[in-house]
């Protein structure tokens, strides 16, 4: 395909280069975005609220958010449709400095929490608090940095962040310390989202189709070739390579977590489920944080992910289809033992 006939397009992440989004690295170096006749710049922005606003505004026309984050914009107006998941696994949570002697959650009581105040990280943190139903009045927290330099150097406990992010640092500099990873705590929400435009997904359906397939074929191929993708991750990104033992352990312990699906081989299908979303919605309810009524039909879509490529189609359309089939056959719906709904 000739340069001149490609179509450019800016591709904003929600942090810094680094091979947490190596599945976009790889749509671009292994000639995904090119096949669909796209030429992508990717673009390092400062966090998932400010590419919420950034894509609402309709500067981008997709992205990737944090799925609270997304919700949240949503709700304030902000005409977002997230029409793929690259990370099922939310990875926000606490680290903390092994002596202080931080295991289970009560034991954050009488503690300093370095917090950064409005992050994706923040917001799961209080849903985390109010589900182990620990009283925030007995817990310092200090607003910090993002990068935590302030929990680096001992100032308070603990940092709230993501613990691949934290412990990778933390490893490098020979500190010890422990995580309470919030999904583990019944916080089952999603990472990274793909997210477009909702008034672009109506005007320009291709794009957004040719973006999601490219994207999610980048997701897969990490999942199925993950050395090659953290090469590629540095290849395209050589200002990193003098912090790669820091890198290769983000990377590592980012895909670690796929483990704690119930079938991790569906990790990087892109597919989102409903029940995840519902799951999402009724904590940001409890915390306040919606500002307006989310109507998920209208909030989600798996529309654009190539089925082929994800092997199987949308869970939710599935079962859907599977229930209509016994209800106009008029048949007795038994319990479906052999139906995977991961």
């Amino acid at each position: 395909m000739f340069q001149s006939k490609l179509k450019s397009i800016s591709f904003p992440i929600s942090w810094f280069h680094g091979p947490q989004f190596a599945y976009i690295y790889v749509a671009q170096d292994k000639g995904f975005f090119e096949k669909e006749g796209l030429k992508v710049t990717i673009i390092e922005n400062q966090g998932s609220e400010i590419t919420s606003m950034n894509i609402g505004r309709g500067e981008y026309p997709l992205g990737m958010i944090g799925a609270e984050s997304a919700m949240i914009a949503r709700s304030k107006g902000l005409p977002l449709t997230v029409v793929a998941v690259a990370d099922k696994v939310n990875p926000n949570g606490i680290t903390c400095h092994k002596k202080s002697r931080i295991s289970k959650p009560k034991h954050l009581i009488g503690k300093k929490i370095g917090v950064t105040l409005g992050s994706n990280a923040y917001q799961q943190y209080l849903a985390f608090t109010k589900k182990e139903e620990l009283n925030r009045d007995k817990i310092e927290e200090i607003p910090i940095s993002g990068n935590g330099h302030e929990w680096l150097n001992s100032n308070v406990d603990c940092h709230v962040l993501y613990p691949f992010l934290n412990e990778s640092i933390a490893e490098t500099k020979k500190l010890n310390v422990n995580s309470l990873l919030f999904y583990d705590y019944g916080i089952k929400t999603y990472g990274q989202t793909l997210v477009a435009n909702s008034k672009i997904v109506k005007k320009d359906p291709a794009l957004i189709m040719k973006v999601t397939r490219a994207i999610v074929k980048g997701i897969q191929y990490e999942r199925d070739h993950p050395k090659e993708a953290l090469e590629i991750s540095f290849k395209l990104n050589p200002q990193i390579k003098k912090d790669k033992e820091y890198h290769e352990k983000v990377f590592w312990k980012r895909l670690e977590l796929d483990k704690k699906l119930d079938n991790p081989k569906k990790a990087g299908n892109g597919l989102q489920d409903r029940h995840v979303w519902e799951t999402t919605k009724d904590l940001l309810e409890s915390l306040d944080l919606l500002e307006s009524e989310v109507n998920l039909g209208e909030f989600f879509t798996n529309e654009f992910i190539d089925k082929k490529e994800s092997k199987g189609k949308s869970p939710t359309i599935l079962a859907r289809g599977i229930f209509k089939s016994f209800k106009d056959k008029k048949k007795i719906t038994k319990v479906l033992k052999d139906i995977d709904f991961e």
